[in-house]
């Protein structure tokens, strides 16, 4: 049997590995697919699918101009296309099938390699899978890399570049603008890098970074770091690259008739050592309350005396803030506490879940809202993200039963978020919502887009291994509140005009590795 052959059906997509054939299922009403022999090594590449599309139609190019959302959702791809770019950006989707685990802690490497040219004599040549034609690979994006020299072995990203003088050498993800996402396991990912890096890089300009043919494909290794599986190649004819400008984008408005909600976690109270960046972005942004994370230094007198003296003086400011690490609520309306602040972490009773609810009293009614901070790191069903899942059930547990009597129950709405460090799996942010709604439905999420990008990330760290990724979230009460507006808000992105309309600085969000998110909540009611 060959060891790469395609499967023509209409709804699926071969895999190769060196032990057999396996079949991507694609998302149809008429699914077809094949499984791989079973084995019982985890994660073990031969049972593993990969796609790059939902067809055998997949295997034909791409060419034109076609901006995709990154949001995680490719119901906003073209029919059996894997590869995609507009001006500005080459876009991928890829899907390690049924088998869903966390791109950036997998037990086994994922690599891109993109032929940026189009040209297969520069750059590494690709020997396995055989490419017809052939493959150079200009730029190398290595996912849970297990490389000699990787920084974090089995974490993060690595990424390299071969230049036509036959140099490699490794960058940042900074250096591609390169953006996946989600950051938790799914069965689908989206991933995009910067076309205008081409000549930053040393690399041909040909294709990436003007018009052209760009070429690649997506492989997985084993263990010992040998080529076991790999999808169809993807090849786009681009149109002519621009340079990505900073948007004149202006932050939305609050309606009059809606309550705002700022969800900011300020990495270890950077704003006490360096409070101007923050407060300016506070400011602008005007939020009726304040969700806040990490903010660990002083108590709620403290942190009340910073928002006085630093945001606004004029303002009766309000602040709950108990024993749970860095979790707070701020708010220009009188706060009552609407759940015990003190309570112990279900997997952990030796600490303090981080969570506090509030009932804030509005002049359109009490806003009923809710910041945490979830434990961080791990992966998909790791001890770590067993114990997000634990936390977030007792926070969505404590939220029904306060909102179920007076004067919870008489909320004209009601947001929870905060960082929710999603990088394991989905599941917590499903159970923090679950039944918290005032019908006692789910509590839906807000899609919090970046002003002036077609990306949603809230975590960014220049020289990370870890990539940009989605953490913090903010979920609302649909059955008594639309959501007018939300936002991400990235200083980088903007103008020097908007920036200056607004006084703020470029660099302002980045006294934080996380990004403010807004929602503006209007009661129907």
């Amino acid at each position: 049997m060959d060891t790469h052959t395609t499967f023509l059906a209409r709804f699926a997509l071969t895999l190769a590995t060196t032990a057999g054939l396996a079949t991507i299922a694609a998302c149809s009403e008429s699914e077809t697919s094949v499984s791989a022999e079973p084995v019982s090594a985890p994660l073990d590449p031969a049972s593993t699918e990969i796609a790059l599309a939902e067809a055998a139609e997949a295997l034909q190019s791409w060419s034109g101009d076609l901006t995709i959302t990154m949001d995680g959702d490719v119901s906003d791809w073209p029919d059996d296309i894997a590869a995609v770019a507009d001006a500005h950006w080459l876009y991928l989707r890829f899907s390690l099938g049924s088998q869903t685990q966390t791109l950036q802690g997998m037990p086994t490497p994922v690599a891109v390699w993109i032929d940026a040219d189009g040209n297969p004599s520069t750059g590494r040549s690709v020997e396995e899978p055989k490419v017809e034609g052939g493959l150079g690979a200009d730029i190398e994006v290595i996912f849970s890399p297990r490389e000699p020299d990787a920084r974090r072995p089995g974490a993060g990203v690595m990424f390299r570049v071969h230049t036509p003088d036959g140099s490699t050498r490794d960058i940042s993800h900074e250096d591609l603008g390169f953006h996946f996402t989600p950051s938790h396991a799914a069965e689908w990912y989206e991933m995009r890098i910067a076309r205008s890096v081409a000549a930053q890089l040393g690399i041909s300009t040909d294709g990436l970074g003007t018009s052209g043919r760009i070429a690649g494909v997506v492989a997985m290794f084993d263990r010992d770091r040998q080529v076991r599986a790999w999808a169809d190649p993807f090849e786009v004819m681009a149109t002519q690259a621009a340079s990505w400008e900073p948007s004149d984008v202006r932050i939305p408005a609050r309606p009059d008739d809606a309550l705002r909600v700022l969800s900011y976690n300020v990495e270890h109270s950077s704003p006490v050592k360096n409070p101007e960046p923050f407060a300016r972005v506070i400011r602008v942004l005007d939020p009726d309350a304040i969700l806040f994370q990490e903010w660990v230094e002083g108590d709620a007198e403290a942190l009340k005396a910073w928002l006085t003296a630093y945001v606004d003086d004029q303002a009766d400011w309000h602040v709950l803030k108990g024993s749970a690490w860095g979790v707070a609520v701020a708010s220009k309306h009188p706060l009552t506490a609407l759940t015990d602040m003190d309570t112990p972490n279900p997997m952990r009773s030796d600490r303090t879940l981080r969570f506090i609810g509030a009932l804030a009293e509005t002049p359109m009614g009490p806003l009923a809202v809710g910041s945490t901070h979830l434990k961080c790191c791990g992966t998909k069903d790791s001890r770590e993200d067993r114990q997000r899942v634990a936390e977030a059930s007792l926070i969505a547990s404590m939220l029904t039963e306060a909102l179920g009597q007076s004067p919870g129950a008489e909320a004209v709405s009601v947001v929870v978020g905060g960082d929710l460090n999603l990088v394991g799996s989905r599941p917590p942010l499903e159970a923090i919502g679950a039944g918290v709604d005032l019908d006692a439905s789910s509590l839906t999420v807000a899609e919090a887009m970046l002003l002036g990008d077609n990306a949603m990330y809230t975590w960014y760290d220049a020289g990370n291994t870890y990539t940009p990724g989605r953490l913090d979230y903010l979920l609302y009460s649909d059955s008594v509140a639309e959501a007018a507006n939300s936002f991400v808000l990235d200083t980088s992105k903007l103008s020097e005009a908007a920036l200056a309309r607004l006084g703020l600085d470029a660099t302002d969000t980045a006294a934080s590795d996380h990004l403010p998110v807004v929602l503006d909540v209007k009661p129907l009611r």
